[in-house]
């Protein structure tokens, strides 16, 4: 069985036994290296297989290696010379397989077969002239640090000197390897803070940028297709952008490469014009269109400051426009509101609206939420027709500052006020309002009539009726929806000789709901002798007058009008 030759010495496993050079030879052998490399270069920088050039430089190599007197010491009894020559061309081939094509492999899967800016500004062996727009778009586009390779560019003809410098010190260093070695010295140098400015400057200008695509694609797909990886091949490709505009840039790219020739392949479709046009209109359906701001409407302001809702008609309205028109308005609510340092917190006025609303005074028909989330168009229209109508209130829908349960209405602005009237052995007063008064001065405030036994009592004082006139915080209520109490019944008042008449301006705040307390059927039908007329004159008197004095006081302050019936 024949002997299998020896490995060579630059591959794994075991030392080669058979053909051994020693350390002068081998340090000989390895300093030749940079020189096949440049010559790779030059004749066959795509690394195809069985080139000739490269198979005549090897055996010119070895036959002149072997002339050296370094090799002269190599046995030649057993081995001829033309082995020895034969093992010197293997350590080339050898080298070339292991290092060059796995060098340009990795190359290739690092940059996705697309050429770096390096390449751009040092490479000669391109078939295709690059101009300065490509090759900063090359840079914005396909790397992942912009900034160093617009720096290196722009500074190309130093880099190129910085390689040749390196290259000095650095003999093993060639391709990629020695751009990237040269780049690094000049970039730790430079400015990088304003390169970095620079590149996202150029990376943020959409307009510059969809100009230099299409270049930058055609570019990188005749590097692809000129690799001979593929064979003869040719390509189209067709691309569209929406510009800022709202216009549309379209085109298409043709390439080919013809494997047998080595030659770039020109070619497009004879009804190229056809097809683009059919492109341009596909493209213009499936390319959205670029947001527009919408004109926000102008809420009018009321002679108090509050804003007012846009009056709109039911009929014609559509729900979108009833949204715009809400939003609109709750914005320039919230902006009234110490609240507007930032945007609604919808998510918290769902959680709490009684720290952002009103809830006494303004009892929405619907939890106040954005309005564009409505489900049901018809919350939309209730809720815009309950803002058109706190509209009219001298002090409308408003937000209150978070966090606050102060109110800027008429209602709330100040403690509740009350007016008291306690009158004992004698008939309830009678009051006589003009109902058209009622109907002029109507407020956000109606007259509630308590309960005598929420009143301090006296010792020994049986009080027959209060009447209490109060802010409450409360829209108007009309006098038909003023909740009517059915008369109590208490036994009759005990006698007095001088009746008491108590205000009290500050009451507590009461919730309570508006009720009329009227004698009981036991006081009318009993009613107590009439003694001390003078005395009753003159009580009825003061009530009299603190009732209209208070009246006026609040029909000047728009305040609450007195429903009595």
């Amino acid at each position: 069985m024949a002997k299998s030759s020896a490995p060579s010495q630059n591959r794994r496993g075991a030392k080669a036994t058979s053909f051994v050079f020693n350390e002068q030879q081998i340090k000989y052998l390895d300093g030749l290296r940079p020189d096949f490399d440049a010559f790779v270069q030059r004749v066959n920088p795509k690394l195809k297989a069985n080139h000739g050039e490269i198979r005549e430089w090897k055996r010119k190599t070895s036959e002149a290696t072997m002339a050296r007197p370094e090799f002269a010491s190599l046995p030649n009894s057993e081995k001829p010379l033309k082995a020895w020559e034969e093992k010197i061309r293997e350590r080339f081939t050898n080298y070339y397989n292991n290092t060059l094509l796995s060098r340009l492999g990795k190359q290739s899967t690092k940059s996705n077969t697309r050429p770096t800016i390096n390449e751009c500004a040092t490479s000669t062996s391109s078939s295709l002239p690059l101009d300065n727009i490509l090759c900063r778009a090359i840079g914005i586009f396909t790397s992942e640090a912009p900034a160093r390779e617009l720096f290196a560019f722009e500074n190309a003809d130093e880099l190129k000197a910085k390689m040749e410098d390196v290259k000095t010190r650095h003999p093993d260093l060639v391709g990629g390897a020695l751009c990237n070695k040269a780049l690094a010295k000049l970039w730790k140098k430079a400015d990088q803070n304003a390169w970095e400015e620079k590149a996202t400057t150029l990376a943020g200008d959409i307009n510059a940028n969809q100009l230099e695509f299409p270049k930058l694609l055609a570019h990188a797909i005749q590097n692809l297709l000129q690799r001979g990886r593929l064979g003869s091949i040719v390509t189209t490709l067709n691309y569209a952008f929406r510009d800022m505009n709202g216009g549309v840039l379209y085109g298409a790219l043709y390439n080919g490469y013809n494997a047998q020739e080595d030659q770039r392949i020109d070619w497009k479709f004879d009804d190229h014009d056809t097809r683009i046009s059919s492109w341009q209109s596909v493209a213009k359906l499936h390319l959205p269109l670029p947001p527009t701001e919408r004109r926000r409407s102008e809420i009018p302001i009321n002679t108090n400051g509050f804003p007012i809702f846009l009056p709109f008609n039911l009929m014609s309205a559509t729900g979108q426009q009833v949204v715009e028109i809400m939003q609109d308005y709750l914005v320039a609510c919230w902006g009234r509101s110490k609240n507007s340092t930032h945007d609604i917190e919808w998510s918290k006025i769902a959680e709490s609206p009684e720290k952002f609303i009103d809830i006494i005074v303004f009892k929405l028909p619907v939890s106040l939420k954005d309005p564009a989330t409505y489900s049901d168009p018809a919350d939309v229209y209730t809720l815009a027709k309950y803002f058109a109508e706190t509209s009219t209130w001298s002090v409308p829908f408003h937000f209150v500052d978070h966090g606050s349960h102060s109110s800027p209405h008429p209602a709330a602005a100040s403690s509740m006020s009350a007016l008291e009237m306690t009158v004992s052995n004698v008939a309830a007063p009678t009051m006589d309002v003009d109902a058209s008064r009622s109907e002029k001065t109507q407020s956000a405030s109606a007259m509630q009539l308590g309960n005598t036994s929420d009143m301090p009592q006296s010792p020994g004082l049986q009080p027959k009726t209060t009447f209490t006139a109060e802010r409450a915080n409360q829209p108007p209520t009309p006098p038909d929806q003023l909740s009517i109490e059915e008369p109590c019944t208490s036994p009759p008042s005990r006698s007095v000789e001088n009746p008491t008449i108590s205000t009290d301006l500050n009451p507590p705040t009461s919730t309570t709901p508006t009720m009329i307390t009227q004698p009981s059927p036991a006081d009318i039908a009993n009613p107590q002798p009439k003694r001390g007329a003078k005395r009753k004159k003159q009580a009825h008197d003061i009530a009299s007058a603190i009732l209209s004095k208070k009246h006026q006081k609040d029909c000047s302050s728009g305040g609450p009008d007195l429903y009595v019936f």
